[in-house]
């Protein structure tokens, strides 16, 4: 069984750092069931990324910038206000933020390895051909996305960036090393969950062989943002602004269960033109390679 260095002082030792759209609430609240393992309330903390760096991405179009804009991270409120939502009481103490391996936020390798060097990491990913038009509708859902689908994938914008996973996640196999960084995808998460989590248990040296009946449950995310949810929504983050305000996990799967059923109205991710999906395909066929070849993700059937 591996051995998770212990830190003396209440910070993280594990660090979900992405995809957006690929089941990281989920895998969230999975690991924090587990006796040895603790997740930081609410899920994403957003520490090591802060104002969005757009000078160089030149994949990113200014029509998007505003809307990449607002995604300012806590960087500035400094180790002290990161350590406050940790306890230490745990074997390993993980957080969850998919904005890690957003391309506008370069530094948040760095700054993770600089504050928390023992971490261990873990992404989820999944076929670009359903993620980005999830991520789509997402963003419709949020009211920052006006553009049909096809448009918005072929500005080359945030939707291709986001999912260059090679180009993602170098950075943070660069910093910690490729040991310390653990892939899975998304149908691992969904259909073979008890292997899924019993190797994330080996990664992070905790029990492998725990299980939950509550791992059956997963949440499904999809596109609109209503008045009901925004106040779940302000809830679930008040806890980042009130570290000492505590919800049990129990009471955070409601929450957080009812903004994804809020979420959901119904609506479904259309598919890319076959035109469109071919030049997406030309543009992501490396990456899903190197995902294959570097961390034997299943990828077969991807980008069809």
């Amino acid at each position: 069984m591996v051995s998770v260095a212990m830190d003396p002082q209440p910070l993280p030792n594990l660090l979900v750092i992405g995809f957006q759209k690929c089941g990281t609430s989920s895998l969230h609240y999975y690991l924090g069931l587990h006796p040895e393992i603790a997740m930081s309330a609410p899920k994403e903390l957003n520490f090591f990324s802060d104002e969005p760096e757009l000078g160089g991405l030149p994949g990113i179009p200014a029509e998007e910038r505003e809307t990449i804009a607002p995604q300012i991270g806590n960087w500035r409120r400094g180790t002290e206000w990161y350590a406050s939502h940790f306890d230490g009481g745990r074997r390993v103490q993980g957080e969850s933020s998919p904005v890690y391996a957003a391309p506008w936020h370069p530094r948040a390798a760095e700054r993770a390895l600089a504050t928390v060097p023992e971490a261990r990491l873990i992404a989820l990913v999944r076929d670009p051909f359903e993620q980005i038009p999830s991520a789509w509708l997402h963003a419709r859902g949020l009211g920052i996305e006006r553009r049909p689908l096809e448009r918005a994938v072929l500005a080359r914008g945030r939707y291709i960036e986001r999912v260059r996973y090679r180009a993602r996640l170098e950075p943070f196999v660069e910093s910690f090393g490729r040991e310390r960084l653990l892939v899975v995808s998304q149908p691992e998460l969904l259909s073979r969950r008890r292997d899924a989590m019993r190797r994330a248990f080996q990664f992070l040296g905790v029990d492998p062989g725990f299980w939950s009946q509550r791992f059956e449950r997963m949440r499904h995310v999809s596109a609109h943002k209503t008045s009901s949810r925004r106040v779940l929504e302000r809830l679930q983050h008040s806890q980042v602004a009130r570290p000492a305000f505590r919800l049990p996990a129990e009471a955070k799967w409601m929450i957080e269960r009812g903004i994804s059923r809020r979420q959901g109205s119904g609506s479904e991710a259309p598919r890319l033109p076959a035109d469109t999906r071919e030049l997406v395909a030309e543009q992501l066929t490396p990456d899903v390679r190197w995902l294959s070849v570097e961390f034997g993700v299943d990828t077969a059937g991807w980008l069809r």
